[in-house]
């Protein structure tokens, strides 16, 4: 994966706070976009990057980054795919509920942190998601690939509020 436009937004923190070795007056708040040149539904997959409070605009250590995808993978999987763990519960809410889809998810990441499994292999053991899930819509709930959140929209609403600096 290779970021192929960095679209920057910086603005001044608003903010009359201070102590003895810091005034947030004088400091800036970077929100940054990422264009990538993967595709995904037709589209470039666009993620949004960082969001710091800081005296300096962030964008410019992004440009010229490069994302090892498969590393990335790698340390993704290490965490059993938990780190999906609030997307899955949404997404077997239409089905059993959300205090119900709560506590399911819950259980399933306390034992696959115990048993060492992923959260799809619990999930998958679990007759009642098993009923209302098949397998792709388990696999692909699971799946961090396919996790972003709101980032994308978040990043769309920055990248048309500005043009890319490096353009200008």
């Amino acid at each position: 994966m290779r970021i192929t436009s960095v679209r920057e937004i910086t603005v001044p923190l608003e903010s009359n706070v201070a102590n003895a070795f810091v005034n947030f007056s004088e400091h800036t708040i970077s929100l940054v976009v990422l264009e990538t040149d993967v595709v995904r539904n037709g589209k470039p997959v666009i993620g949004y990057a960082f969001d710091s409070i800081g005296r300096f605009a962030q964008g410019g250590m992004l440009r010229g980054l490069h994302v090892d995808g498969a590393r990335m993978r790698r340390n993704l999987d290490l965490t059993g795919r938990l780190i999906v763990a609030e997307t899955v519960m949404m997404g077997i809410v239409p089905a059993i509920g959300r205090q119900h889809a709560h506590d399911v998810v819950y259980d399933a990441c306390r034992v696959a942190i115990e048993q060492g499994r992923t959260l799809y292999d619990v999930l998958a053991g679990n007759a009642q998601i098993r009923e209302r899930l098949d397998d792709a819509r388990l696999r692909a709930l699971t799946d961090p690939a396919n996790y972003l959140g709101a980032a994308a929209h978040m990043a769309r609403a920055v990248a048309s509020s500005r043009r890319d600096p490096a353009s200008a």
